[in-house]
């Protein structure tokens, strides 16, 4: 494998990756990004995710049919990154109610895979550089997996950390706001901003959980993860292996299907009862198979998510950090779908931070990395060890080397 270089592809036109563009900048902005020199994202432009809303531009929800009526204010996320000095300068495309009908979004790093979703447009338009960041959502897997596919810094906050008015909702329990940065020292900005507070510097874990036993990954994940397992030894970081505790993890990833199922199917009800003949069959189908799922049975299922969190946590023991694989692989070729979100599920449903660290192109120029995970709330803890994570990956001679050669 190769370090990572930039996309072979970098214009609007080609990767497809707004649903729509303000014609420019608004007099007022104009005048921010010029004598706000003092705010820490002054001038910084930024791309948001067609399910949050922004002042005077539409928000359609990845469904074209919807009519395009501009919202009257901000999402609270866009008005505190505007207040820092931000610029947002259109709307990203997403999947279908930021579920799995993708868009027409293009990956910028070869057009016939796929970027990833539901946050295909955010990811995109990062990787491509069109943005200085973008705004995305994650019920399963929708910031982690397009960051994979498209190479850049995609980070899921903790459950709850950044406020939700003004995005549509439909998983109640899962739905987290998070963003894509060209580097993770530019994501740990934007948490500062948000949460008020001064990003942490640059360090190292003592020890991290290895969580890499998901099955199916493909030999070139397999080889990545393995250089990075030697990379970390060579550090004198402990690492715990894990996979005894699979079982867990893949218990947490059924929960999520019963539960994103059930909240889905109740978040888009009135959507689907006044435009259901806008939505695609599958999303349609999704919504009757949540509707079929009764309460007491959702009920049993968070009692046993409760159960399996305390379990895992457990099972983590002393580690600071957790280090797993974002995808089964690079970007698959075709545009018909947008990749599994398994690799995910397990973190979204316990509501922890997460970030995907890109490490390295494959042999066709495909990026490929890891994502790294923390207990919740150690969200600026996680993006500083990311740092120095990755900082370890770009020097080792195992990652970029004979060792880490695709098959």
């Amino acid at each position: 494998m190769q370090q990572l270089t930039k996309p072979a592809w970098t214009k609007e036109a080609d990767i497809q990756a707004f649903a729509w563009t303000a014609p420019e900048p608004a007099p007022d902005a104009q005048a921010q990004a010029q004598t706000g020199q003092t705010l820490p994202l002054a001038g910084q432009t930024f791309g948001v995710k067609d399910v949050i809303d922004v002042q005077d531009m539409p928000t359609q929800f990845g469904c074209a049919g919807m009519p395009l009526q501009h919202r009257t204010w901000d999402a609270t996320v866009v008005a505190q990154l505007r207040a820092a000095g931000a610029l947002p300068v259109g709307k990203t495309v997403t999947a279908e109610f930021a579920y799995s009908a993708p868009g027409p979004t293009r990956n910028p790093w070869n057009l016939a895979h796929t970027p990833g979703g539901s946050s295909s447009g955010s990811a995109a338009a990062v990787a491509a550089g069109m943005v200085d960041f973008a705004l995305g959502t994650q019920t399963g897997g929708s910031i982690v997996r397009p960051a994979a596919f498209c190479g850049v810094v995609g980070f899921k906050p903790s459950f709850g950390l950044v406020h939700r008015q003004g995005m549509l909702v439909t998983a109640e329990t899962l739905d987290t706001i998070g963003w894509f940065t060209p580097d993770i020292a530019s994501s740990a900005q934007l948490l500062s901003v948000i949460t008020q507070s001064a990003p942490l510097l640059p360090r190292t874990p003592k020890k991290v959980a290895w969580a890499a036993a998901l099955p199916g990954l493909l030999p070139e994940m397999q080889h990545l993860l393995a250089a990075v397992k030697k990379t970390l030894h060579a550090a004198d970081i402990a690492v715990q292996d894990m996979s005894a505790q699979q079982h867990v993890l893949d218990a947490l990833a059924h929960v999520h299907g019963l539960t994103v199922r059930y909240e889905l199917a109740r978040g888009m009800l009135g959507i689907a009862s006044d435009h259901g003949h806008l939505l695609s069959p599958n999303l349609q189908n999704v919504i009757r198979e949540g509707m079929a799922q009764d309460t007491a049975s959702y009920w049993m299922t968070q009692q046993q998510r409760h159960a399996l969190s305390h379990t895992w946590l457990h099972a983590v023991g002393d580690a600071e950090l957790i280090i797993a694989p974002s995808t089964y692989g690079p970007a698959p070729v075709g545009l018909g779908t947008t990749g599994s979100s398994l690799p995910n599920r397990p973190w979204s449903v316990l509501g922890w931070p997460c970030v995907h660290v890109p490490l390295v192109c494959n042999a066709q120029g495909l990026p490929m990395g890891v994502q790294l995970i923390a207990k919740p709330a150690a969200d600026a803890d996680l993006l500083a060890m990311a740092q120095s994570i990755q900082a370890l990956c770009a020097d080792s001679a195992m990652l970029q080397g004979s060792a880490c050669i695709s098959a």
